[in-house]
């Protein structure tokens, strides 16, 4: 119970610096229209 509550905020965690990264690298284009398709 304990680890795999663990593991899904790592997860959860892993994502949330990916998504600040690419928002970091893409500042002056937010949302380009090839990932919103």
């Amino acid at each position: 119970r304990k680890t795999l509550c663990y593991s899904k905020s790592v997860e959860m965690l892993k994502h949330s610096i990916r998504l600040l990264i690419h928002y970091l690298r893409f500042s002056d284009v937010p949302v380009p229209d090839r990932f919103m398709s």
